[in-house]
Order: C-alpha cells, then sequence, then structure tokens
C-alpha cells in the first residue's frame, strides 16, 4: 500500500503543534476541528492563514520501492508577513534532513526522508495576502508499481 505524497507531507504538519498552533481552524461537519491545510484547491470558507500543498513532480528512485516527490508548500496569511515567515520557518523545520522509522507513531510508515529544498515569498495580486513557499522534497516507501 503506497500513501501519496500530499497526505505523507499533510500529516507531518498535521502533528507539529508548532506549526498548527499558527495556523486558522476548520470545523467539520461532525464537529472535528482542523487545522487549515489544503491539497491543491482552497475550500472558500477557509479563512487565513493556511497552507496549499501542491505535487510538482513524483518519480522513482534508483528501485521500485522507493519514490521521490517535490511538494511545494504554499503559506498564505492576511497581511502579516512575519507571521507566514514564521509558519515557514517551522515548516523547514519539521521537515529539514528528517529521517522516518516505519514505528514512528506520528508519520504513517510510508516516509522515508524529509529534506527542504528552496524558499521564497512570490509577489501577489492582492497586497494584503502575503505568501512564503516552500519546496519539500520527500522520499517515501511505493509498491504500487510492484506485480
Amino acid at each position: 500500500m503506497s500513501a501519496e505524497p500530499l497526505d505523507i507531507i499533510q500529516q507531518i504538519i498535521e502533528v507539529n503543534s508548532s506549526i498548527t498552533n499558527l495556523l486558522g481552524t476548520t470545523v467539520s461537519g461532525d464537529g472535528e476541528v482542523y487545522p487549515n491545510v489544503a491539497q491543491e484547491d482552497v475550500p472558500d470558507d477557509m479563512e487565513r492563514p493556511y497552507i496549499v500543498l501542491r505535487l510538482e513532480s513524483d518519480g522513482m528512485e534508483q528501485n521500485d520501492l522507493l519514490g521521490s516527490a517535490l511538494v511545494s508548500a504554499d503559506i498564505f496569511t492576511e497581511g502579516d508577513r512575519t507571521l507566514a515567515r514564521q509558519i515557514a520557518r517551522n515548516l523547514e523545520r519539521a521537515v529539514h534532513n528528517k529521517v522516518y522509522t516505519p514505528s514512528n507513531e506520528q508519520v504513517a510508515g510510508e516516509a522515508v526522508q524529509t529534506f527542504r529544498r528552496f524558499k521564497y515569498e512570490p509577489p501577489q495580486p492582492d497586497p494584503s495576502v502575503k505568501c512564503v513557499n516552500i519546496k519539500i522534497f520527500l522520499r517515501y516507501y511505493r509498491d504500487d508499481l510492484l506485480e
């Protein structure tokens, strides 16, 4: 069974309170409270600050059991560049040069290793919106190509 790269990175974010404490929250229909982390598209009712995860590439390592992915994490805040940078720093700390073992209870066993690759602040059409982008490199177990 293989997990998707965006799911793995989202799980790493959601178990890290130094990140989630700085994000907005969304209450689900059953009353569960979730940190504002979205994949690809942001729901209309999600308020900033939030993180949007996008998959930029998904490949294979030297063997058929290890995948490698580049995930883009866009951190959006409402007019507060300092908060966007703090969330970015905490995310960088959470993923830079980390190794995961199958027995790690906080992160799915599919994650092998993460690295922070790049960070930049893309301009936004709305000057009240601040954004910091972080590129995260992920190595993860995958067996979906095995017969």
